[in-house]
């Protein structure tokens, strides 16, 4: 069965997300490519798995390039990147990467408002560079999946944001990635300052899916409950509308659930109609909020 497998490069970043993951940066240490051989080798990956070079920031290994190179000519598994996209604005290191058959990279880009994404991302200068990178990899015809994560600083003016994008990034694809507050780092620690009721997402995020649709761009959803949108909108919750192949296939297995598997859901959305569709990070979030807002689907 095809899989995905994500690589920590190193933990270190040159961001410091306020809703990140990571509980701390960590030593600086860095997977070597003989290390990440092994590890494919291991795997015994065909063309329909996928392998996702994450971090930390992954650009910020001393070797990302080659790594990426190996990747790509030691498997014929598709091979993306999840980055910050701040190297990115370096228009040599984008066109070394543009060189390299990878099948796409995933850019977080937390706002169209430079100073609420800088604020999200710990890092003064971050939109700018992010921006650029993004316009220097469409331009070298990388695939590009722009990630958004719905935060109380945020969330009501993801349908301004999803114009931004339509003006700028038409041809590229959105994934509307819910918050996950199950781990410690700084999600957990900030939950108060970044955290927002999915009731409240809703709204704001059914109108910005709609924009993007006129526009033709490809919109996910990932990590929120189905019942929190109106049906019309569960189609986002799956490969979807996506016309690009190679995408649709990475999105595929972002939401893979493997038939063996029962999604991890709440006792009380056991006899929800989608059950087997849909799939969150529930538990930091039923511990902050409850259930009270969450109504499993009638059949």
């Amino acid at each position: 069965m095809a899989q995905k497998h994500c690589v920590i490069l190193g933990q270190n970043c040159n961001c410091a997300c306020i809703m990140c993951g990571i509980p701390g940066m960590g030593e600086n240490i860095f997977l070597s490519r003989e290390d990440l051989s092994e590890l494919m080798e291991d795997w015994e990956l065909t063309d329909r798995d996928v392998i996702e070079l994450c971090g930390g920031e992954p650009t910020i290994h001393p070797e990302f390039l080659s790594i990426c190179r190996s990747a790509v000519d030691e498997t014929p598994a598709d091979v993306w990147v999840l980055s910050n996209g701040i190297r990115f604005a370096d228009d040599r290191f984008s066109k070394a990467l543009s060189e390299i058959d990878i099948a796409g990279v995933v850019v977080p880009l937390y706002s169209h408002n430079p100073e609420i994404h800088d604020v999200i991302t710990g890092r003064p200068g971050s939109f700018t560079r992010t921006v650029k990178g993004l316009e220097l990899l469409q331009s070298m015809g990388v695939p590009i999946v722009i990630k958004f994560i719905p935060l109380s600083l945020n969330y009501l003016e993801i349908p301004e944001y999803v114009s931004f994008l339509a003006q700028r990034f038409r041809s590229q694809n959105i994934l509307f990635v819910g918050l996950c507050l199950d781990h410690p780092g700084q999600a957990h620690k900030n939950v108060d300052r970044v955290a927002v009721e999915y009731s409240e997402i809703a709204k704001p995020l059914e109108k910005a899916i709609d924009i993007g649709a006129e526009a033709r761009m490809n919109v996910g959803l990932l990590y929120f409950p189905m019942c929190a949108f109106h049906e019309r909108y569960w189609t986002y919750f799956d490969r979807g509308l996506c016309r690009d192949d190679t995408v649709a296939h990475y999105w595929e297995m972002l939401f893979k659930v493997s038939p063996e598997e029962t999604p991890d859901l709440p006792d009380l959305c056991g006899d929800c109609s989608v059950h087997g569709q849909c799939h969150w990070k529930w538990a930091g979030y039923v511990k902050h909020y409850g259930t009270e807002k969450i109504h499993p689907v009638a059949a």
